[in-house]
């Protein structure tokens, strides 16, 4: 199997895919030639529109990360929300590890002290594994301390990075308190049109457990269609962009669009 170092392009990719801000991969993209240390900082801001008469939900954030090499960085990010009428923020730290080899370790840790929908305390443990031929496998855990109850998901992917491509199934059991695990799965294709945009798609189908307000946990069923992408707009400089469609098993269908910017320096 060849190593993945040997191959910048495909190297750069994949750490840029393990970065939890920027998740899946579906929105960020480095250039082979990156520099580092680098430092990147991120301000985003989502609406969506919820049926059955739901107020809209609102999502504003920034993040900042420090990359000290392609396998190894710290990041935070502060985020305001809205949703069913109830406002949260929330506050995440996090990093990413290499201890040896081909394994990468990320940890990150979070706390709302409103916690009216979000999370009170969430923690999370990822690993992925880089083989040879652009293949990549990820398993993590999670859990999320709510005001009176508690979620906990494990997941399992298999990432493949073909040319211009990234291909991805990701595997996610979610319990809350009381009740069996339940299944969501989600496909992903990423298109990297060199070092200047990508275009992604990302689909779910399966159960998900939701915190509605309050101290309710429900589990529903869900499909989630989402597209994706980043464009530079110049040396640095990076507009971020996504449109989702939602249906919550009966509670209702959310839609809408984040947009962000990123600069990398």
């Amino acid at each position: 199997m060849k190593n993945s170092s040997k191959h910048p392009r495909l190297a750069a990719r994949l750490a840029i895919a393990s970065v939890g801000l920027c998740a899946a991969a579906l929105t960020c993209h480095a250039s082979a030639e990156q520099t580092f240390p680098a430092t990147e900082v991120e301000v985003s801001g989502e609406r969506l529109k919820l049926s059955n008469n739901l107020a809209d939900w609102h999502d504003n954030g920034v993040s900042v990360s420090r990359r000290f090499d392609k396998d190894n960085s710290l990041y935070a990010a502060y985020r305001e929300t809205s949703r069913y009428g109830l406002d949260d923020h929330e506050t995440t730290v996090g990093g990413y590890f290499k201890p040896a080899g081909a394994l990468i370790v990320n940890l990150e840790g979070s706390t709302s002290d409103t916690h009216k929908v979000l999370a009170e305390h969430a923690l999370l443990a990822q690993l992925s594994y880089v083989l040879g031929g652009g293949t990549v496998l990820n398993g993590g855990y999670k859990i999320s301390k709510f005001a009176d109850a508690t979620a906990k998901i494990a997941n399992l992917g298999v990432e493949q990075y073909v040319a211009d491509w990234r291909l991805a199934y990701t595997l996610y059991l979610a319990k809350p308190d009381g009740a069996p695990y339940s299944a969501n799965h989600r496909v992903q294709a990423t298109r990297y049109f060199d070092d200047w945009a990508t275009l992604g798609l990302s689909v779910s189908h399966g159960r998900e457990v939701e915190n509605v307000g309050g101290t309710r946990l429900l589990v529903s069923d869900v499909d989630n269609v989402t597209f994706s992408g980043s464009l530079m707009v110049q040396k640095g400089w990076w507009l971020l962009f996504d449109a989702s469609r939602q249906r919550q098993g009966t509670l209702y269908v959310r839609q809408g669009a984040r947009l962000g910017v990123k600069a990398v320096f």
